[in-house]
């Protein structure tokens, strides 16, 4: 994805149409996706996204009520 942003010159609708058409059998992503991957190689230097914010995490005690119905 990121080499076809990079040869369409960073223009989102000519690398949607290369993906598209190097990877016929894949669903083809949303534009943002090409911006945002582009932009978290800069950031960061990686392709992979950081994974330390999950969101709000679930109290001990949904969890514990879960096990006990899970266990019960």
């Amino acid at each position: 994805m990121h080499l076809e942003y990079g040869k369409s010159h960073r223009n989102v609708q000519k690398a949607v149409r290369f993906y598209a058409e190097c990877f016929q059998d894949r669903q083809i992503p949303y534009r943002s996706t090409f911006v945002g991957v582009a932009q978290r190689l800069l950031e960061t230097g990686s392709l992979i996204p950081l994974t330390h914010d999950h969101g709000p995490q679930r109290p001990d005690h949904v969890l514990q009520a879960e096990d006990q119905i899970l266990n019960s």
